[in-house]
């Protein structure tokens, strides 16, 4: 018995010693293991714009750095540092971004990390169901403004009433416009007037009406998966060889083809690019005294 208490007394004392020479180190106030970077929705497309967000940790004080860094699928890498936790940015790339943000105040700092896989557009800066606050930051953050007032016609050739709801881009003589219902996009048409059909190009005069016009429809192929080509109508006194002069005299047999607009022998050119999932449309002529053209390209969900 005499010796068990001696043991323990002989521990109580190291236990002692040992506590009274540590060093006393108050625990540090570690950073939220919760700091997670959100998205304003889940399908995200290319010409969009996506609003990250990161929730503020409590270990945070009145003043906070957020270092955003984004990397695009194509590796290309942005870093924007403000101090707020909300960031509005433009998707430029089809694939998958990497997102990180680094927190820094009172001494401390965190982060965190999101990937999102992004998708192209249904038209334009429109994946169909966005809403108009979608389109409209979208279109904000590319410098453009919808147009107030508008009074020009809107090519609709589908068989269902054209909706009513619309927003409108203007860049030139080029119109872009999204038609809502309910606040879901569900179409959009892309128009071109009073385009002059004369261009010099390197000293040459060059008409570039059908090129033009062939790359709107190849934009539109791509975005519908239907391979389909322009259908030419030519005028009906045409003749086989009026037609091989346009296509063998001129800078390109495109070029042949704008000339043959502008002098109407060629009437107009269309495109059906419709699907099991949507309509899309599109007409190409002169206009007025053959100087100008126009064309006008139209989407909707079916």
């Amino acid at each position: 018995m005499k010796k068990l208490f001696f043991s323990l007394m002989i521990a109580g004392t190291l236990f002692t010693f040992s506590c009274s020479n540590d060093k006393v180190v108050e625990p540090e106030v570690l950073p939220s293991e919760n700091i997670k970077i959100k998205l304003d929705r889940e399908i995200i497309g290319v010409n969009q714009a996506v609003t990250y967000s990161v929730n503020v940790p409590n270990w945070a004080g009145n003043i906070v750095t957020y270092k955003w860094v984004i990397t695009s699928p194509s590796g290309v890498i942005k870093v924007k540092v403000q101090s707020e936790n909300v960031l509005d940015y433009l998707i430029e790339e089809k694939g998958e971004y990497r997102v990180q943000v680094y927190l820094a105040s009172s001494g401390k700092e965190d982060k965190a990390t999101i990937k999102f896989t992004t998708i192209n557009t249904d038209f334009e800066s429109g994946i169909f169901g966005d809403s108009k606050e979608v389109i409209l930051k979208s279109k904000f953050l590319q410098g453009k403004s919808p147009e107030t007032g508008i009074t020009q016609e809107y090519y609709w050739p589908f068989s269902t009433p054209r909706p009513t709801d619309v927003i409108s881009f203007k860049t030139g003589n080029s119109y872009e416009k999204y038609y809502f219902s309910i606040n879901k996009l569900l179409g959009g048409s892309r128009d071109l007037i009073n385009e002059k059909h004369n261009t010099v190009s390197n000293g040459v005069l060059r008409n570039f009406s059908y090129t033009n016009y062939l790359n709107v429809h190849n934009h539109f192929k791509g975005i519908t998966g239907v391979y389909n080509d322009p259908v030419i109508q030519w005028r009906f006194a045409a003749t086989e060889v009026v037609k091989i002069k346009y296509e063998t005299t001129y800078a390109t047999k495109y070029d042949g083809y704008g000339w043959a607009i502008m002098n109407k022998d060629i009437t107009q050119v269309t495109s059906d690019l419709s699907s099991s999932i949507v309509e899309a449309k599109g007409y190409l002529k002169s206009m007025g005294d053959n100087s100008f053209y126009e064309y006008h390209f139209a989407i909707r969900k079916k």
